[in-house]
């Protein structure tokens, strides 16, 4: 079962995001999805409950105002490294075995590579999934069998490098330990 991390701006796309966590809690269930204000407990500290969430696929939720969203000083808060929607995308997006997907909602775009700030660049060249409100349970439904395709993929992904060299040193450890337990045995 996949670990979601469901991220979103509230003032622009919250009740999408919680008809999407509702949804997807009743597939998966409550332990498979994390989304802040149903899974981070009263006087817990937010941002460290935030950073410490351990998930397989993170959903960017986007409206039409995610990138152009302004704080009370009137600057675009994309542009703040300190700002919550963009420490959680750009942490999924540093986690390179997770997958990161757009879920693009009330007809919103996905950003250019432009538009976002250097650690959100990639976030422009993921494929991103539509979920609207007059096809809501469709889009829904074809989220959830993405989402149950990714568990199953998981295996079927090209190894990284790093991988392939720890695959390499453990095959040739094991090997050596056979070698040697063919020794100790003879002996």
């Amino acid at each position: 079962m996949p670990r979601i991390f469901i991220s979103y701006r509230r003032a622009d796309s919250a009740p999408y995001a919680g008809r999407i966590y509702d949804r997807l809690v009743n597939q998966f269930g409550g332990d498979s999805v994390f989304m802040d204000v149903d899974s981070i407990r009263p006087g817990l500290d937010f941002v460290h409950t935030v950073e410490a969430a351990r998930y397989d696929v993170m959903l960017v939720v986007i409206g039409t105002e995610w990138l152009s969203a302004r704080d009370k000083d009137g600057r675009t808060r994309l542009d703040n490294p300190h700002d919550l929607v963009r420490r959680e995308v750009a942490s999924g997006l540093n986690q390179g075995a997770i997958s990161v997907i757009p879920i693009l909602v009330g007809g919103a775009s996905l950003p250019s590579a432009e538009e976002l700030p250097p650690d959100l660049m990639l976030l422009s060249r993921r494929q991103a999934i539509e979920v609207s409100h007059a096809n809501f349970h469709r889009d829904a439904d074809g989220l959830i069998r993405v989402l149950g395709n990714l568990q199953s993929a998981a295996f079927t992904e090209p190894l990284r490098p790093s991988s392939i060299r720890l695959l390499t040193a453990l095959v040739s450890c094991l090997s050596h330990s056979e070698t040697l337990m063919r020794r100790l045995g003879s002996v």
